[in-house]
């Protein structure tokens, strides 16, 4: 994944991390809630916040530096604006890309499942690791965060200026960042607890991912790993999300870095 995916929901993370899911999460209107991991409810408009976040980011590094137009992902979509945007972002390229309207059409019902399901992906695993960490008694503390966002700053934006531009350019803000982050700490924590071989912690964090599925539900249109509902049948599982990110962005540059992602543009 590319450094981009460090972003997502700030409040669906803030909640998980507190005490009992009871943030932003999971008080949104259930009506409005396409899954859900215990009683923290993800909601369309959590899930159409990342769709952009993680939209950005991947635009601007696999286009070179372009900075992602509005219109792209939406939910619910709005395809004849996508089209026009990806049509005038084909226009303006130093090499044009011709498409017709059914390959822009096509294309922007592509990208549009492929990141719904991704961030539905993100927040429905958010909230899973969350809720087993939760019960296994791993934490994050503010220091730890703090410590990891200071060595990411070192190295992706060491001045003011550096962070305010890639944060522009990479559509985040720094709450984003330091969610994500947070996050990160509890994998890191993860990893090192499977690194210990000790086969009884182990085998208790099998039963937590066990019963932790067997709590998460997702509707129709929304199912990915860890929902109970996921069956792994190919009509649930999405294009790949970076090939088509890499075909966009081939229209913004006028050519494709990577072939095989755009040899069926």
């Amino acid at each position: 994944m590319s450094k981009s995916l460090r972003t997502t929901i700030v409040c669906v993370l803030v909640g998980l991390m507190a005490s009992s899911g009871a943030g932003c999460g999971s008080s949104g209107s259930s009506s409005h809630a396409v899954a859900h991991v215990g009683k923290v409810a993800i909601t369309t408009a959590q899930i159409d916040h990342w769709m952009h976040t993680l939209i950005g980011g991947d635009y601007f590094e696999l286009s070179h530096g372009h900075i992602i137009p509005e219109g792209v992902v939406s939910l619910p979509p709005d395809y004849p604006r996508c089209e026009s945007t990806l049509q005038a972002t084909s226009d303006n390229a130093p090499v044009k890309t011709p498409l017709n309207r059914e390959q822009l059409s096509r294309k922007c019902r592509e990208i549009y499942q492929a990141l719904k399901l991704q961030a539905t992906h993100f927040l429905v695993n958010a909230a899973w690791l969350a809720e087993i960490d939760r019960d296994l008694g791993i934490t994050a503390s503010d220091q730890e965060v703090a410590k990891l966002f200071k060595e990411f700053k070192a190295r992706e934006f060491p001045s003011a200026a550096d962070q305010k531009r890639f944060f522009t350019e990479h559509r985040i803000n720094m709450v984003d960042e330091l969610t994500v982050l947070r996050l990160d700490v509890l994998k890191q924590k993860n990893g090192k607890l499977l690194g210990e071989e000790n086969k009884a912690k182990v085998q208790n964090l099998l039963r937590e991912e066990q019963k932790w599925n067997a709590r998460t539900s997702c509707q129709l249109g929304y199912v990915v790993e860890h929902c109970k509902e996921y069956t792994k049948s190919p009509t649930q599982i999405a294009v790949a999300a970076s090939v088509l990110m890499e075909q966009i962005a081939a229209l913004a540059r006028g050519r494709c870095t990577y072939p095989a992602a755009c040899g069926k543009q």
